[in-house]
């Protein structure tokens, strides 16, 4: 059994309120939810308006395809926010 994790931070261009990141978060949150199998959650940033800070992970029994469905992920990720990922770490 193998677990991979990423912490992804992004920066937000359309963002003038915690409310308009609320409503950005929630939408691609259930996006990545419906399309993948993984577990995703904010972790930092949670009273900055501007950054974003989302851990992902998921658990398979193949690391290949687990690091494949990751990268899948942050591709979705990079195409679905109007905002530029600046970090990406691997647990």
């Amino acid at each position: 059994m193998y677990v991979e994790a990423r912490l992804i931070t992004l920066i937000l261009y359309d963002t003038k309120s915690l409310k308009d990141k609320r409503a950005i978060r929630q939408s691609l949150f259930k996006k990545i939810q419906n399309k993948y199998n993984v577990s995703i959650s904010e972790i930092d940033h949670l009273e900055d308006v501007k950054y974003l800070s989302i851990g992902i992970s998921g658990v398979s029994n193949n690391l290949k395809f687990l690091n494949e469905s990751l990268e899948s992920v942050i591709l979705f990720i990079e195409e679905s926010v109007n905002g530029d990922i600046i970090d990406i770490e691997k647990y």
